[in-house]
């Protein structure tokens, strides 16, 4: 994508957070976007996918790990703002975990690898984090129906949630120094 007005910085798509960000996003980093439903993370993390498209000339991919099909139906919402269409991954791109497998997939594009390296990822994390982020970001469960699940508090849960991410970025973010050649 392309740097915001030499800023050095990635577009959101959005003008007010440009400049309330320093001109957009840092490229290189890992962005999460996390809050209550209906504050407008679905819209950011498409404009921000639109700016793209228009900057670069190509498509790209929304990766949703909360969308329930509820009345944020993530891909009607697409379709009413920018006439996309959004498809699921095919169930024939599900592949089974192996822990022999590298933790970082080679083919950037192979939909089964990462799949394979969220899992692997979350693994990585205590077992209260993981499971936090399992029941409410991937299974779609409310914080109230995750503590019930998972006999932790509430706040437990939420904690989980935030920490278990804050972890995964971490490791996101040293993983592409890693790629990069940087310690």
């Amino acid at each position: 994508m392309v740097a915001e007005r030499g800023t050095g910085r990635l577009s959101t798509g959005v003008e007010g957070l440009d400049e309330r960000l320093g001109g957009g996003l840092l490229p290189g980093t890992l962005t999460v976007v996390v809050g209550s439903a209906g504050i407008g993370k679905t819209q950011l993390g498409l404009q921000f996918l639109s700016a793209g498209c228009v900057q670069e000339g190509r498509g790209g991919i929304v990766f949703d790990m909360s969308s329930r099909g509820d009345s944020q139906n993530h891909s009607e919402y697409a379709r009413r703002m920018f006439d996309w269409q959004l498809d699921p991954i095919a169930p024939e791109l599900h592949v089974p975990l192996d822990d022999e497998l590298p933790l970082f997939a080679a083919d950037e594009h192979a939909a089964g690898d990462a799949q394979r390296d969220l899992m692997t990822l979350l693994r990585s994390l205590p077992d209260k984090q993981r499971r936090a982020i399992e029941c409410v970001k991937i299974e779609g469960l409310s914080v109230v129906e995750t503590a019930r699940l998972t006999g932790l508090s509430e706040s437990a849960v939420k904690v989980g949630v935030h920490r278990g991410l804050k972890a995964l970025a971490a490791r996101f973010v040293q993983a592409r120094k890693i790629g990069a050649g940087r310690p």
